[in-house]
């Protein structure tokens, strides 16, 4: 097995097909790996390898952990959720796959390398517009737009 098909192998299998019901459960899954790239030693490489070269929502991202890794900080908590059973969208002329969905994720506390407490952010809510591609038999992140709800 190649080093991508591993990484393709932790896509749960309801988010692996070509349609919309697929579609949305990878874009749950994509999002609900943000806040796990910013744990203690975390691995980011199922995260790279499926944002697009164009994703800017995946770029900060990975800026961010950059950041916390040479502050040698780590967060805890961030857990991402999806409140509503049905999302959103479908296939657009432009080819790509759209994916509109509500989501929840709880408090974050991040800490420094003594485990002391730098900073902290309360629970917070939006919606997540997905912007899909399904490319070599998998889907890919073009860009995700959060609107959170108290902005």
């Amino acid at each position: 097995m190649t080093p991508e098909e591993e990484l393709l192998e932790q896509i749960p299998e309801n988010a692996r097909g070509e349609d919309f019901q697929s579609a949305t459960h990878f874009a749950r899954f994509f999002l609900a790996m943000y806040p796990d790239l910013f744990a203690k030693d975390s691995d980011t490489q199922l995260f790279e390898y499926l944002s697009g070269e164009t994703c800017r929502f995946c770029e900060k991202a990975m800026a961010g952990v950059a950041e916390a890794r040479e502050l040698d900080a780590y967060s805890v908590g961030g857990e991402v959720t999806f409140p509503d059973v049905l999302a959103r969208g479908g296939l657009q002329e432009d080819g790509f796959w759209y994916v509109a969905d509500r989501f929840q994720a709880a408090a974050v506390e991040t800490f420094g390398p003594d485990g002391d407490l730098l900073d902290g952010a309360p629970p917070y809510s939006g919606e997540a517009r997905f912007r899909l591609d399904y490319r070599d038999g998998h889907w890919r992140v073009d860009e995700i737009d959060l609107e959170f709800d108290d902005a």
